[in-house]
């Protein structure tokens, strides 16, 4: 490892390593950090001992490939799910042929080429009938990969990296980042080794937005704070799911209620899938696991209400 490099990526989840993906052809020393393991090392020892032992830091959460690697491993391919591209980069159709590509990218490392949710005819009736009951049916393009298949996705996609010349220091914490004359000049691990960068390209992840917030509250950076989704993991037998899962393999339905006009979606479906324990800074929640070899009875999926915040109290 060296001392000095033209970018430093704190976070090896998707957005580190897409980021390095962009700009590993440009003649740039390129660094990851990240307190995780390597994909192959991030084992959850819940899995043999059946209840978490809190891991620190967790291996589920923390590591290469993000916390998203051992999820359900769907890819939804369009531009204002999971956010809004097109409001952020004000153009369409450069959203569009952004999605596009992060399919053909994930494609190349092994995701499946089978895609969901394509069947016009059936996606029309299944639109009409949500319709009929207020509810919007979300019609989107998607890729399940499968939480057994993601890592092998993820190991790929890391080995392409290393083979371009991205350097990846891992089991190693950012403490804070180093600011001279209000530009970033680097890192500072928790060991108290400096690194110099000419780039510092932050992306910690849902695990890291306690420390994000906190680092930039420390040299005064900007920030916004986006509304925040909160609700419960329901779990229903999956024979109720099967004829929407045929369509769709994680649905999509949005709704306003009558009388606050609030937002409720669904999220995140793992049909014949699991609910698992993840822990966020000490506070325990849940998640959900499919596989494409080891299927339960049951479908769950997480059922949310969009939440806005206002001063003073907006931290969402």
């Amino acid at each position: 490892m060296k001392d000095r490099y033209d970018v430093i990526i704190v976070g090896a989840g998707p957005a580190g390593m897409f980021a390095a993906y962009e700009l590993v052809d440009k003649s740039l020393d390129i660094l990851i950090v990240d307190k995780g393991k390597d994909i192959n090392k991030r084992k959850c020892p819940m899995v043999k001992k059946g209840k978490c032992i809190n891991c620190e830091p967790c291996n589920i959460m923390c590591g290469v490939g993000g916390s998203g690697t051992f999820s359900d491993g769907t890819l939804n391919l369009r531009p204002d799910i999971g956010g809004d591209l097109v409001e952020i980069i004000r153009d369409s159709e450069k959203a569009r042929d952004l999605v596009d590509r992060v399919d053909r990218i994930f494609m190349e490392f092994g995701a499946p080429k089978k895609l969901y949710g394509v069947n016009k005819k059936r996606i029309t009736d299944l639109k009409r009938k949500a319709s009929a009951a207020g509810i919007r049916f979300v019609e989107i393009p998607q890729r399940h990969i499968g939480t057994d298949n993601a890592p092998k996705v993820i190991e790929k996609f890391e080995k392409n990296l290393r083979e371009r010349g991205v350097e990846f220091l891992l089991q190693s914490e950012v403490r804070d980042i180093l600011i001279k004359n209000s530009k970033c000049k680097g890192v500072l691990l928790k060991n108290g080794k400096k690194i110099k960068a000419k780039c510092v390209l932050v992306a910690p992840g849902r695990i890291g937005a306690s420390w994000l917030s906190k680092i930039s509250e420390k040299h005064r950076i900007k920030t916004k704070f986006e509304p925040i989704d909160v609700g419960v993991r329901i779990e229903v037998p999956a024979i109720i799911m099967d004829p929407i899962i045929a369509i769709n393999r994680d649905p999509k339905f949005h709704i306003r209620t009558k009388r606050y006009d609030d937002f409720v979606r669904t999220f995140c479906t793992n049909h014949r899938g699991f609910v698992v324990k993840e822990n966020y800074d000490g506070i325990v929640g849940v998640n959900g696991h499919s596989t494409t070899d080891n299927e339960s009875e049951n479908t769950n999926f997480a059922f949310l209400v969009r939440v806005s915040l206002t001063k003073p109290v907006e931290n969402t």
